[in-house]
């Protein structure tokens, strides 16, 4: 069993001024550290893929 979450560019989210609040309150660097944690502390294996990686081309077999 695994986890998986892409690092997402949030830097470049925050300088849209429209989304920059929302962003800022929904803390994506706590909600990934607790998935890490988590996972850790169940034995689960958390892979953290770049932001570009092609997951929807890749097959399920």
């Amino acid at each position: 069993m695994f986890i998986v979450l892409e690092d997402l560019n949030v830097k470049g989210m925050m300088k849209n001024k429209h989304l920059a609040e929302s962003i800022q309150q929904q803390c994506f660097h706590e909600f990934r550290r607790q998935i890490e944690y988590k996972s850790n502390w169940n034995n689960i294996r958390f892979i953290l893929t770049d932001r570009w990686f092609p997951s929807s081309k890749l097959c399920s077999c």
